[in-house]
């Protein structure tokens, strides 16, 4: 199957799930999510979860870890003008904005992080295959960003469904996940 079939058939039954679905669906990946052995680590970038393509609660996944980790430092990404992207370190005062892509991110006060420093980071996708290649939105901010970070950096997806066996289209600059939740079973790559 190729990325913009999958595109949009993962975004027309994601949009088809009601909110108590997609809650509860939440919650069954979190409990996944709490049944993973997890090492350590100090610096998480999460996203903003966008409401009106109904995506896994992140809130809800970067709160465990922080529950688990006091000391760990969240951070969301932030869209430059040219496509490349910054992960911006946040707290409970951070201030957000919607930028042209209906994406929130913190304003422009927030600290910089470098992508070396970045242990874990939350990948948006629509669609995943068996061997962690997923489907974004297509405006490859996160194929630009991945290739930055540290090469043992543990790439996770969230998806309500199932993976598809295999997508097509993928390329050279596509970076499989190394671990996608879903509700029922978590996936290693």
């Amino acid at each position: 199957m190729k990325k913009s079939w999958l595109r949009k058939e993962f975004k027309s039954g994601r949009n088809n799930l009601t909110l108590i679905e997609r809650q509860s669906f939440d919650l069954m990946i979190l409990q996944q999510l709490k049944s993973y052995p997890c090492s350590p680590f100090n610096y998480l970038l999460s996203y903003f979860p966008i409401e009106k393509h109904n995506e896994p609660n992140t809130f809800l996944f970067s709160g465990y870890f922080k529950n688990e980790l006091p000391d760990l430092h969240i951070c969301k990404p932030r869209i430059n003008a040219d496509g490349s992207m910054d992960a911006i370190e946040t707290t409970e005062n951070t201030v957000y904005q919607k930028n042209h892509y209906d994406i929130h991110e913190p304003d422009e006060a927030g600290t910089i992080i470098s992508p070396d420093k970045i242990d874990v980071i939350f990948v948006p996708l629509l669609a995943f295959d068996t061997k962690g290649y997923r489907v974004g939105y297509g405006k490859g901010f996160y194929d630009k960003y991945l290739p930055l970070c540290n090469p043992d950096i543990v790439k996770i997806g969230f998806s309500y469904f199932p993976p598809v066996h295999n997508i097509q289209d993928t390329n050279e600059y596509d970076i499989p996940l190394t671990l996608c939740f879903t509700p029922s079973e978590v996936y290693e790559f």
